[in-house]
């Protein structure tokens, strides 16, 4: 059993935003974090169908007709009736609100599935086309028609079976309880008999994990995977018991259904036993050293291990009677992260650690050529390990800063910084440690989140051991040198206009890595006009109310020094886990200055410059093209920064 995880926590006051500011340094954009994006995404998506109602009665007879989703915010849709391209009979439908069901629910359960009349008229032959239609159209998920839990981590339950990949073997499963569910990170405990006396260690998993599998996975799956109790604590309980424990107890669990869906198949390889490698250490990820290749189960898996070297073993090989261990051995495919072709140290000028008593036997420095010699064995084709992406052109940049897994301990999360970029992975340098202890993860690992993550789920994160000492450069003496903190806008030279134009949400652009784009679809369409001071107070207090954090936008947008000339400072508040948070925000107040206001506030957020602003943006036709952008267009702030 696990030691509780928040037990030596306590609230040290440190404050993300303020430690990067006084290091003048940045975050890792959230999205450049794909699983959890995942596990806040809804399940709906764009084009998906449905059928709904076709009137507001709650008669019996009430027909149904299919409609199709082309916006989606949250459980509030806009849908469009099948049969119809004209947008002005879109409609707007709230999932909590409103009924809607899954394709084929008319059928199952003998309603009318006619189409409204209106729709009859533009289009006669609907009925016709509605088969081919339905032949290719994908339904909404009935998970999901309730407009609760829309995200994979809401879904998830404490509780619930799952089905886990084995460590060393790619088809064997075993049974697990989830523990506890910190957006989308899982607790599991493996399922043992009742009688047991043996510790079981939990383990932490991430939701999108391939090792996860839906209860009841290896019996529906008719293929290669089979329930068997992992290699680890097997030994703790007889086969007897085990089986008993299969057979009945754990009958009527509460089911994952449709969350772990993870059955895509890896890349084919073409490595054989024998062959040698350079690997991470499993376990502490810290370095690299030669592997060998000790087992093929397929043209899928295979079982990589850190050599050992002996001068009267040959080679590594696969002994089924040997029992590997975890901080030794990988089960790898061919797009395993942590394997390389010999050579790849020395060509990223990165050291290859020497295995365990070769300097016995040659004290002088490692040399591939001389190793394979004497282990009469050859390097794994370069040809055989897959093509890396590049982290850096997808927008990582060493001193970035994250929030990492300690390979040490992964009940603690520890804030942390890129030291390094090689191809596809990062060197994370943890700040908590004495020693600023550096590891490997690839640029897509389950085991980094973007800043604010531990914050966001409640969970304790190990700050930097100085935070408080670097913190300390934040606080200015009185008599501080001017500095500009204000957006550097021209100011014109006239100014008579108090009067704001009406303010648009443009919610169909970039929201960047701050603002939840459901919240913003949630607010008004536009505000003003009015007097300047008063809409564009209303305005910002909006978008501060829609952030992942609120407390983190009223900092970048704080104003800490008097401001410029053509501004005055207005307070905006927000709250957080019952915290109440204000800060001085500098707004101008000309009219005039409008425009280029909204634009400069929306590069400080790192989103579109048209999310918000006195021009409404037709739908999908953002001038600054950012729905066709990449999505990292506007998450560089340095330049913000520096103001």
């Amino acid at each position: 059993m696990q030691d509780n995880m928040l037990d030596d926590v306590i609230d040290d006051g440190f404050v993300w935003q303020d430690y990067l500011d006084a290091t003048e340094s940045m975050e890792v954009p959230q999205i450049m974090f794909p699983h959890v994006e995942l596990t806040l995404q809804s399940e709906i998506e764009i084009g998906m169908a449905l059928e709904v109602p076709t009137s507001k009665s709650t008669n019996e007879e009430c027909s149904y007709w299919i409609a199709t989703i082309v916006v989606a915010c949250e459980s509030l849709l806009r849908l469009r009736y099948f049969g119809s391209d004209d947008k002005s009979l879109e409609f707007w439908f709230n999932l909590k609100k409103e009924t809607g069901h899954e394709l084929g629910w008319c059928l199952g359960n003998n309603k009318k599935l006619e189409p409204p009349d209106v729709i009859l008229q533009k289009s006669p032959d609907c009925l016709e086309k509605l088969g081919d239609f339905l032949g290719s159209a994908k339904s909404i998920p009935v998970q999901v028609l309730s407009g609760e839990e829309l995200s994979m981590a809401d879904r998830i339950k404490q509780g619930m079976k799952v089905e886990v990949s084995d460590f060393f073997h790619p088809y064997k499963l075993w049974i697990a309880t989830i523990i506890r569910n910190i957006g989308g990170r899982l607790l599991l405990r493996y399922d043992v008999p009742n009688n047991s006396q043996a510790p079981i260690k939990d383990f932490w998993v991430f939701c999108t994990s391939d090792s996860l599998h839906e209860f009841g996975f290896s019996v529906q799956s008719n293929s290669s995977w089979f329930l068997e109790p992992p290699s680890s604590i097997v030994d703790t309980h007889t086969y007897e018991e085990w089986k008993e424990l299969i057979e009945s107890g754990l009958q009527n669990q509460p089911t994952s259904l449709n969350l772990f869906n993870n059955t895509q198949s890896p890349p084919r390889h073409k490595f054989t036993i024998g062959m040698k490698l350079e690997a991470v250490w499993p376990a502490t990820r810290t370095k690299i050293s030669p592997a060998t290749v000790v087992k093929v189960f397929d043209d899928l898996y295979f079982l990589v291990e850190l050599d050992t070297f002996s001068p009267n073993k040959k080679s590594n090989c696969y002994d089924p009677m040997y029992s590997y261990d975890e901080k030794t051995t990988w089960l790898c495919t061919a797009n395993h992260p942590y394997i390389f072709p010999v050579g790849w140290t020395k060509e990223h000028d990165l050291k290859l650690t020497a295995p365990k008593g070769w300097g016995l036997h040659n004290p002088s420095e490692f040399n591939w050529d001389v190793y394979l010699a004497d282990t009469y064995t050859t390097a794994a084709p370069k040809e055989l390990f897959y093509s890396r992406e590049s982290a850096i052109e997808t927008g990582f940049e060493v001193g970035m800063h994250l929030e990492a897994v300690d390979p040490m301990n992964d009940n603690r999360i520890c804030a942390g910084h890129i030291s390094n970029i090689s191809e596809d992975l990062l060197w994370i340098t943890l700040d908590n440690h004495k020693t600023r202890a550096v590891h490997v993860v690839h640029m897509h690992s389950l085991k980094i989140f973007p800043v604010g993550w531990c914050e966001s789920n409640h969970y304790p994160l190990k700050p930097p051991r100085d935070f408080k000492e670097v913190c300390k450069k934040l606080e200015r003496p009185e008599k501080e040198d001017f500095k500009k903190t204000t957006i550097d806008l021209p100011i014109p030279e006239s100014r008579s206009s108090s009067w704001c134009p009406k303010i648009y949400f443009n919610y169909r652009c970039f929201t960047g890595p701050m603002i939840s784009k459901g919240k913003l679809a949630n607010l008004p369409k536009s505000v003003g006009p009015g007097r300047v001071n008063l809409v564009m107070k209303e305005v910002l207090s909006m978008i501060v109310s829609v952030g992942y954090r609120s407390a983190r936008i009223l900092k970048v947008l704080q104003c800490d020094t008097k401001p410029q000339p053509g501004y005055h400072l207005e307070v905006l508040k927000a709250k957080h886990k019952n915290n109440t948070y204000r800060a001085s925000v500098a707004v101008v107040s000309s009219g005039e200055m409008v425009s280029e206001f909204c634009r400069a506030v929306c590069q400080k957020l790192s989103v579109c410059p048209n999310l918000f602003g006195p021009k409404q943006i037709p739908e999908d036709d953002c001038p600054d093209r950012c729905n066709r952008s990449t999505k990292t267009k506007y998450c560089d702030n340095r330049q913000a920064r520096k103001t």
